[in-house]
């Protein structure tokens, strides 16, 4: 559906710039529109299964 195709666009979205970025889950939340930082957080939780943060960190470790 196009709510399907919205959601994994935001979230390839939120993952390049967690992964090639360093701004703040407030800078991300802002660029892509979301009302606040906890917004894209429950987004991202919720289609994830774990928090930005927490997706950022892994990656982080993956990498090195």
């Amino acid at each position: 559906t196009a709510k399907d195709v919205i959601k994994r666009r935001l979230l390839t979205e939120i993952k390049k710039d967690l992964l090639f970025t360093r701004k703040t889950i407030a800078e991300i939340a802002y660029q892509l529109q979301f009302s606040e930082a906890s917004s894209l957080i429950r987004f991202f939780s919720k289609q994830m299964g774990h928090s930005p943060a927490a997706y950022r960190e892994f990656i982080k470790k993956s990498i090195l």
